[in-house]
């Protein structure tokens, strides 16, 4: 027997869409963040759902209900298996890499369609009050370090360079536990400001 009731189909956003005249408004306004938050509300227990919107418990559970789920960890079943199956624009082009041989102008053109994607992505999940706060953070910080682990370790160096490039006290926090650019991690002053790119770092050692 499915999980979700009967007769019910298709995304979330999609349920939302045809079914608005069935929504009371404090139904709408909860579906509608869900369906603009997917990615967030999956992760979310309906106590902090209904804190966040400032509602209650049951306004959630009615609001998945009526969307067709059993409930909302019915719903939420189905944005984190949504999101399980979203492929990056940077695995998409390892994997077509293996395939389309070593043609320099397909490779070119693949991996310039890889960076288009991603900054289409961006445009549509970085939310413009998250990026306004994030700017206000660092503007107002003293000094900024920036942190990430494998990959993201570069993007942090490349970061605080252009940090300091426009006069900013900034260093970085990469793969081999080493911080550049500004007073050690650990040492008599601290970061203010940080920029995660990977997980929280511990101390660091000195750079050899």
């Amino acid at each position: 027997m499915s999980a979700t009731q009967s007769g019910a189909s298709g995304s979330v956003a999609e349920r939302v869409a045809t079914r608005l005249a069935h929504l009371s408004p404090g139904e709408l306004r909860v579906a509608a963040f869900i369906s603009e938050h997917a990615e967030d509300v999956a992760f979310l227990s309906v106590n902090d759902l209904a804190r966040q919107l400032e509602t209650s418990d049951a306004t959630i559970v009615r609001t998945a209900q009526a969307l067709g789920y059993t409930g909302f960890p019915d719903l939420r079943r189905e944005l984190i298996d949504a999101i399980r199956n979203q492929v990056s624009p940077a695995l998409r082009l390892g994997r077509g890499l293996e395939s389309m041989g070593d043609t320099s102008a397909t490779l070119l053109d693949r991996s310039i369609e890889a960076q288009i994607e991603l900054l289409q992505q961006a445009r549509r999940k970085v939310r413009p009050e998250s990026f306004e706060q994030a700017v206000d953070i660092l503007d107002r910080a003293d000094r900024i370090l920036a942190f990430g682990i494998e990959a993201a370790g570069h993007l942090t160096q490349t970061f605080a360079l252009r940090l300091r490039r426009i006069g900013r006290e900034a260093f970085s926090h990469g793969n081999d536990g080493c911080a550049r650019g500004g007073t050690r991690v650990g040492g008599s002053r601290r970061a203010d400001g940080r920029h995660p790119f990977g997980a929280r770092p511990a101390v660091a050692p000195p750079c050899t």
